[in-house]
């Protein structure tokens, strides 16, 4: 069984996606209680609320185009997209740059808002262009840049935020030594992929190949785009509702509780989600294998996560008291809810992968728009009447439910009718 497992190559592409991001997320979780003990939850929280905003911005960053590199059956149309992606990644980085520039002019947001504001289009030129060219990669099957890549990103980051906290520099120590890690990040995958991604800049499709290629998959603009919007606005909201209502050291509690509940996850998906998408486009016209397929690659990744739940649940608070200092105990209470999305969030991957394949983006952005707001009003109202904790606890309980409703729903769609 082993012998065929490591011969299937869906398999071992996984494994070699699993790997990369492995140990960039080890040395994540190595180095956290070095990082907790040189930076306060007032410097954390500065620096989640960089991470919050310019990945609000991220999702939509190429206006999801990049996302149809990975379902694009054609070579010369992926082309196009590839083109068409890297235009509108700069125009958002501009309208970007502009809104912070009159934000931070005019005092928007706040003082901890306004503090990170000129790093945003930085951030936000960095993550495109690497989530870009890992599209690219992804399509063309060149892993191992992805995850090279990735393990050099990490150790350069932590190094650098290392160090700053040592010289005590406070919240931009933490802040320099995030883009300093998404500069060697892209360098290094650009470096190790020249030949595919020298291939994908040197074509130069005109207005009309990049407006037909537009029009073809308008879809991932006109559905994709809003949905990715509004699911980072209800992934986010928490860090800049509690930064804006009790301040830094509140939202730097979230923001490590987040991080660390998102290591597995990030972990996972990204080994399984570029994958999955691309066998997912190969099996597509056989029903009946896409939906033996999702039944599998689901059940495996509930196994995966549930004993990790399972743990935080149990010991929570003092696992965070424990490995990262007395101080951070209260986000392992926020973990302990936070556990619920944690465990969705990887289930529902191979959902959210074969929605495109389905035609089911205006279906998935409906499911969107309320999702977002059953989670920002249990959000809102658990934490007007029980605190911080019921407040989380609520956006947690209803994104559990209503991913698990999404699943089915879309294992339904899938299963072949007799």
């Amino acid at each position: 069984m082993l012998g065929r497992l490591t011969e299937n190559r869906f398999v071992r592409q996984v494994a070699v996606l699993l790997v990369g991001t492995g140990v960039a997320q080890i040395l994540t979780i190595v180095a956290a209680p070095i990082i907790t003990r040189l930076y306060d939850p007032s410097a954390m929280g500065l620096s989640g609320t960089l991470a919050t905003v310019t990945s609000f911005i991220a999702v939509v960053a190429s206006l999801r185009f990049d996302g149809a590199l990975l379902v694009e059956s054609d070579e010369t149309w992926a082309h196009h997209i590839f083109t068409l992606s890297l235009l509108a990644l700069g125009g958002v980085v501009l309208l970007t740059l502009v809104g912070a520039a009159i934000c931070y002019g005019y005092g928007i947001g706040g003082r901890g808002v306004v503090d990170i504001l000129p790093f945003v289009p930085i951030s936000l030129a960095l993550l495109g262009i690497q989530q870009l060219m890992e599209r690219w990669l992804a399509r063309h099957r060149a892993f191992h840049a992805v995850t090279t890549a990735q393990i050099a990103s990490s150790v350069v980051r932590l190094a650098a935020q290392a160090g700053a906290g040592v010289a005590g520099m406070g919240w931009l120590g933490l802040i320099l030594g995030t883009l300093v890690g998404q500069i060697v990040g892209v360098i290094v995958t650009g470096g190790l992929a020249t030949r595919e991604l020298s291939g994908a800049s040197a074509h130069r499709p005109d207005r009309t190949q990049l407006r037909s290629a537009a029009r073809r998959h308008r879809p991932f603009l006109l559905y994709s785009a809003p949905q990715a919007l509004l699911s980072s606005l209800s992934y986010g909201m928490p860090v800049l509702i509690l930064q804006s209502i009790s301040g830094s050291a509140a939202a730097g509690l979230y923001f490590l509780a987040t991080r660390i509940i998102d290591i597995p996850q990030v972990v996972l998906s990204a080994a399984v989600r570029p994958v999955v998408a691309r066998h997912a486009t190969e099996i597509v016209a056989d029903r009946q294998a896409l939906y033996r397929h999702f039944l599998l690659v689901t059940g495996a990744l509930l196994a995966v996560t549930l004993p990790m739940v399972a743990v935080l649940i149990t010991a929570g608070p003092q696992l965070f008291a424990f490995v990262f200092g007395a101080q951070w105990a209260p986000a392992g209470e926020y973990a302990r809810w936070l556990s619920i999305i944690l465990c969705m969030q990887v289930v529902n991957v191979p959902a959210v992968m074969v929605i495109p394949l389905l035609n089911l983006q205006g279906r998935f952005l409906a499911f969107e728009c309320v999702y977002t707001a059953l989670r920002l009003s249990a959000l809102y109202f658990c934490g007007t009447i029980g605190g911080d904790v019921a407040a989380v606890a609520g956006y947690s309980i209803t994104a559990g439910i209503a991913n698990l409703a999404l699943i089915i729903h879309v294992g339904e769609r899938l299963r072949p009718r007799r």
